[in-house]
């Protein structure tokens, strides 16, 4: 019976252990710009952990990063899926929409996060470019100034409001 119980909790404790191989690798790659390495050593965190959402999340960052946005939104929506209450989740999310041009989706799940962070500048600017996009200026304008309100050095924004 002990021995049974040891061969658990080994086994457990190789399960865990492995959960995480490759995370810290992954962190440091993602934070000094290396993407690609990134890519890899969460590829590696996800395949371990198929059920992790952070996996997921990281490794959509560091896809839509290197320009892929197909896997980015495949492994953000996985993510957001495993854990759809997560701002940065939703966030990350409609960027993703947005880069490919899926605006009424993008306008969907940034909504919901407008209204867990009704002070997020980058929240109000997608919102804003993403209702530009599909036609309504009014929603747009009243997104972007309250992004520009919010943060007044996203050039970005302020060029887009002189439309108005």
């Amino acid at each position: 019976m002990m021995k049974k119980f040891l061969c658990s909790i080994f086994a457990f404790l190789l399960i865990t252990t492995g959960i995480y191989a490759g995370w810290d690798e992954g962190v440091a790659a993602f934070q000094t710009g290396d993407y690609k390495k990134a890519v890899v050593e969460f590829k590696e965190v996800v395949k371990l952990n198929p059920d992790g959402y952070d996996g997921h999340y990281m490794l959509g960052l560091s896809l839509e990063a290197v320009g892929d946005k197909d896997a980015a939104l495949t492994h953000l929506r996985k993510a957001y899926d495993l854990n759809p209450n997560d701002l940065s989740i939703k966030v990350a999310l409609g960027r993703a929409f947005y880069a490919k041009a899926d605006y009424e989706k993008a306008i969907k799940i940034l909504t919901k996060s407008a209204k867990d962070d009704p002070i997020n500048a980058e929240v109000q600017s997608f919102l804003g470019f993403s209702y530009l996009k599909m036609g309504d200026k009014k929603l747009a304008e009243a997104h972007l100034r309250k992004a520009y309100d919010l943060n007044p050095n996203d050039l970005s924004v302020k060029k887009a409001l002189k439309r108005f």
